[in-house]
């Protein structure tokens, strides 16, 4: 059985709605640097990486094991969101509401109007006010509403943080983090282009410095592998937000025309790439010569890389899923299971040419999950709950 893991529509996937919802006000910038030894080589390391990053998960990967939640029955759960009109969020939103509806509980889910500290601040004290029994924020840090969340600490409500990082702080026994693994699918893309470069990759990379935890996306996934593991390769950094994303055609423009050579783009997000393929266009480049890798997995963007235009690579995570973890990570800590170390997020993959033909690259394949594999989380989750 397949379960819908990635039912979002549009162009925007999950991680480029954690950029807009973070936004900052950085003008855009520009770094560049150069690998060290072993020029023209690639690893078998990164080949290695490369082949596993690209199958299929036909295994369910059980978080930790069975609980009793036969406590669990009614009350409220809040689910702490950005923006509600934003269909990424409510594809979270939805499945977290069917997770909870299995144990009689009710789930609001409550906007923040674009993640702001305010709008962040009172769906916590909504939630305080109701007399929750959980809290889920997805795409909002500790640091945006602080004293929300130590309120949200002193009544006693398990949290949990998704979408933003794997780790962060809190009571291990009230505090939780669900996320993919960004800095991995970033280093995904990078070693593609290394091992599709022969390991003679330039690399434009995007680092959205939206906040304190994106720009290590690009700083350690991309920047930080091409100088360990690519001695040929070498980076130039663009410092982007959706502040100013006006800018980012130019400036993959001007860098594109100043390195004839550059022929990769790590977009990051899927938000940027429109932007991207403007500039190259600018640029005087086709699709054929320039490869873009972004994190996501949005249908246009996936059917764009079968059809190979500009999409080179896709690091694609199932949202729907890591829904289904979040709520597997509350329920954990309303049991009195205090978390236990970083969760390594199991439903992500690599595309590329080498394993996106065959794929069902419509609606309809897009919603039944079929591009990750065979492995079946909800009936996998429903008997570690008891629920089955």
């Amino acid at each position: 059985m397949l379960n819908g893991r990635n039912q979002s529509c549009g162009l925007l996937a999950a991680c480029t709605v954690l950029a807009l919802a973070l936004v900052g006000c950085d003008s855009a910038k520009t770094s560049s640097g150069s690998s060290g030894d072993a020029a023209g080589t690639v690893p078998p390391s990164v080949t290695k990486a490369v082949n596993a990053a690209r199958q299929p998960i036909d295994t369910f990967a059980a978080p930790g094991p069975a609980i009793d939640t036969s406590k669990i029955t009614g009350g409220k759960v809040y689910v702490v969101v950005p923006a509600l009109e934003v269909q990424d969020f409510s594809v979270v939103a939805n499945e977290i509401k069917s997770v909870f509806s299995r144990f009689g509980v009710d789930v609001e889910a409550c906007g923040t109007t674009g993640g702001s500290p305010d709008g962040v601040a009172n769906c916590l004290h909504q939630a305080i006010n109701a007399k929750a029994i959980g809290i889920v924020t997805v795409g909002i840090t500790q640091n945006t509403a602080p004293s929300g969340i130590a309120d949200v600490a002193k009544a006693g409500i398990p949290l949990v943080n998704g979408l933003t990082t794997a780790t962060g702080p809190g009571a291990p026994k009230l505090v939780s983090y669900v996320a993919p693994g960004f800095v991995k699918l970033h280093s995904w893309l990078t070693d593609q282009f290394i091992v599709d470069s022969k390991g003679s990759a330039h690399v434009l990379a995007m680092r959205t410095t939206s906040n304190d935890i994106t720009p290590s996306w690009a700083n350690d996934g991309v920047v930080k592998v091409l100088k360990d593991d690519c001695g040929g390769c070498s980076s130039k950094v663009i410092d982007v937000n959706t502040v100013n994303q006006d800018k980012i055609s130019t400036e993959v423009s001007t860098s594109l025309v100043s390195d004839s050579d550059m022929k990769y783009i790590v977009a990051g997000t899927n938000n940027y790439i429109p932007d991207v393929v403007s500039g190259a266009q600018a640029a005087g480049r086709s699709a054929s010569e320039t490869k873009i890798g972004t994190v996501g997995g949005a249908l246009a963007v996936m059917q764009q890389l079968g059809q190979a235009q500009w999409v080179g690579a896709v690091a694609a995570f199932s949202l729907p899923a890591l829904s289904w973890y979040m709520s597997d990570s509350l329920l954990r800590l309303m049991v009195g299971q205090p978390r236990s170390g970083e969760l390594d997020f199991p439903f992500q993959r690599l595309f590329t040419s080498a394993n996106v033909t065959g794929l069902d690259l419509s609606q309809k394949g897009w919603s039944s999950g079929s591009w990750y594999g065979k492995a079946d989380y909800v009936n996998g989750f429903l008997k570690l709950w008891g629920k089955k």
